[in-house]
């Protein structure tokens, strides 16, 4: 803590010198103070949770008196620069108590959640009032988690899932730094985060392009290294459908969980809190593929879902981005495959694998009275781990579901009339007279390793 050199005595025993500190001051700034910088960066999580109190300044909130109603303060919170910066996470999550200064004096949260119950119980509130407070609710929420008074610390990865819905809302011109406070939260040490970097001098020889591929490539590595110090998440995060990473054995994770509209994890028929047994958490494969070597074949997400390998699928379906087959075994059950084909993908990348070298992994089992489309990821099979799991390189998002039957008849049989043989004009692969079909893939306890 900052605070005066020399401690003068007071007489008045209220009146004692007090420690602060304020990041704007106490963190350096600058390539020469680079070392200490990351020695500050390291202890801000033991900083802020040993501090008496944090006050929270912003010059919009500044401009409210205490006396303002508490829709006004309340609104004014959430729309706040404080609320939306990632750094500034860590001051609410982590705080004994936090104020927030007005024009007139200081408000502890705590004080404006009684304030804003009290409102409420008096009579209607406005409409949007009610998303307002959720909003709030969040520092506190998460605090609950992080069980600071009772000296409890949960996993990193029980952490992780309630920590994402606190950071989507908010941004940042430095998104480098978004796995440094992320891993600040989760008491995790960031001074390996930071080692991934560009010093300045080389910085400076960069043209503007050159250097946004350098954010790019730091951003990635640092993420790829902040997942596998996490190292366990909830199976379904396989599923979802933020931007991901173009990382081999990481193509399963996010980009960034900053600025994002859409929730991280899915509904899936794993996830409901009624659910018997729970499915145990996802972990970071550490082994190599079967050849040994260091070709990209470690790493990946090792989860437990079924799959389905798919028979005969054309370019022509994966352009459309609907693929129409019958269970193997079973012409009278066809099913519809809809796939999130990202723009740039060529089929030419799975042709060594021939056109059965695709799977499915699909967060439940298909059956005719299936009433919803199941969410599921599309993928390359590229063979197995030195234990026998099946690595699945992944490609997209995709939805499984039961059509209409005589749609989805309608639909087979026009594709198997429509169907050449031998090599296609555009040789993405080696095409087949026959239907295409899904096959139930029986697994090492039904383990997938996502690439």
């Amino acid at each position: 803590m900052y605070g005066p050199k020399e401690l003068h005595t007071f007489r008045d025993p209220w009146r004692q010198p007090v420690g602060f500190w304020m990041d704007i001051l106490c963190v350096p700034v600058g390539d020469k103070h680079k070392e200490l910088r990351k020695q500050a960066i390291n202890q801000m999580r033991e900083i802020y949770e040993g501090a008496d109190r944090v006050l929270v300044l912003d010059d919009w909130l500044e401009d409210l008196s205490l006396s303002s109603s508490i829709y006004e303060k309340a609104t004014r919170i959430y729309l706040s620069n404080w609320q939306h910066r990632p750094w500034t996470l860590q001051e609410g999550a982590l705080a004994q108590q936090l104020s927030i200064q007005f024009k007139d004096g200081p408000m502890t949260l705590d004080e404006i959640k009684d304030e804003s119950f009290q409102a409420v119980s008096n009579g209607p509130s406005p409409q949007f009032y009610c998303g307002i407070t959720r909003g709030l609710s969040v520092v506190p929420i998460f605090n609950r988690y992080f069980a600071l008074d009772r000296g409890v610390v949960p996993a990193v990865g029980d952490l992780f899932s309630p920590l994402i819905p606190t950071i989507q809302g908010r941004a940042t011109t430095k998104l480098e730094d978004e796995t440094v406070y992320m891993a600040t939260l989760l008491r995790l040490d960031t001074e390996g985060l930071q080692t991934i970097s560009t010093s300045s001098a080389e910085r400076k020889k960069m043209t503007e392009t050159e250097a946004a591929v350098d954010d790019a490539r730091i951003c990635a590595a640092r993420m790829k290294k902040f997942l596998c110090m996490v190292g366990s998440f909830e199976q379904r995060i396989i599923f979802n459908h933020l931007p991901r990473m173009t990382i081999d054995g990481f193509r399963w994770a996010p980009r960034s969980f900053l600025g994002q509209s859409k929730p991280l994890l899915v509904a899936t028929a794993d996830s409901g809190w009624n659910r018997k047994e729970r499915q145990p958490p996802a972990t970071i494969l550490t082994e190599r593929g079967t050849n040994g070597e260091d070709d990209g074949s470690g790493g990946g997400l090792v989860v437990t879902y079924p799959a389905i390998k798919l028979r005969n699928v054309t370019p022509s379906q994966l352009r459309a981005g609907t693929v129409y087959m019958s269970r193997q075994g079973h012409s009278s059950f066809p099913y519809r495959v809809s796939l999130d084909i990202p723009s740039d993908y060529g089929p030419a990348e799975a042709s060594q694998y021939g056109p059965s070298g695709y799977a499915l992994v699909t967060s439940d089992v298909l059956c005719k009275d299936s009433g919803k489309p199941i969410p599921s990821i599309f993928g390359i099979l590229r063979g197995q781990t030195q234990s026998g799991i099946h690595r699945l390189q992944h490609i997209c998002l995709a939805t499984v579901e039961a059509p209409d039957q005589s749609e989805a008849e309608e639909q087979i049989l026009k594709e198997s009339r429509s169907r050449p043989t031998g090599i296609s004009t555009n040789s993405e692969e080696v095409m087949s007279d026959e239907e295409t079909s899904g096959e139930w893939l029986k697994s090492k306890k039904n383990k997938w390793c996502t690439l």
